[in-house]
């Protein structure tokens, strides 16, 4: 629009070179008078395009960094729990939900299988989606096994409860380590299960930005 208000202005001296000369000629004092007013309308017609895409680029610039600020940093978030009266509480609960592996059983194997991780004060507990968006549910029990990203490996059990698996108390404490140490793991759960293949269950967790959320 800068361009534009060029133009106009250039156009506008042209013009009045001409209604110059046109008065001149024909002694118009109307004439005159309109060309004036032709000419003050022109440039406040330029003056406020320009204010306008000014504007129009500031707010668009606003909106841009405010988004970038609210983006996510990591895959960790951090959430609150909230009482009977719907208020929120001290209680936190830190959770990925982007965590991605594979799964077998009798019917499939390496299929893609999606995860959630949720960590509060008393429990670790892991959400399981076979293909991507068939929860796992039952009272299953699994055998587990935790290798970090240094070789060393943890052995502990957990049990599912309405649709999550918990762990017990060392598999927390192995978890929560490995998190705190920024270090990414390896989780394998294998079911227990008397009759037929078991299901297995397979994914690596990344710390990413674990310590920045769950200390803050």
């Amino acid at each position: 629009m800068i361009g534009l208000a060029a133009e106009l202005t250039i156009f506008a001296q042209g013009f009045s070179l001409w209604a110059f000369y046109l008065g001149a000629k024909e002694g118009g004092t109307i004439v005159m008078k309109t060309v004036l007013k032709v000419l003050v309308m022109l440039l406040m017609i330029s003056l406020t395009s320009c204010g306008t895409t000014n504007n129009n680029m500031e707010s668009k610039k606003e909106k841009i960094e405010s988004g970038k600020s609210q983006e996510s940093k990591g895959t960790w978030k951090k959430d609150f729990y909230v009482d009977e009266f719907g208020d929120k509480t001290s209680q936190a609960l830190v959770y990925n939900t982007s965590i991605v592996g594979k799964f077998s059983n009798s019917a499939t194997t390496n299929s893609k299988c999606t995860f959630g991780m949720s960590i509060d004060d008393e429990n670790i507990t892991l959400m399981i989606f076979e293909y991507g968006n068939l929860q796992v549910k039952g009272e299953e029990k699994y055998t587990c096994r935790l290798r970090a990203d240094n070789g060393s490996e943890e052995s502990f059990n957990g049990e599912m409860q309405s649709g999550r698996v918990f762990f017990d108390n060392w598999g927390r404490l192995s978890i929560l380590n490995c998190l705190k140490a920024n270090k990414k793991f390896k989780l394998y759960l294998e079911e227990r299960s008397k009759y037929g293949t078991p299901s297995t269950y397979l994914c690596e967790i990344e710390a990413d930005n674990f310590n920045d959320v769950y200390w803050k």
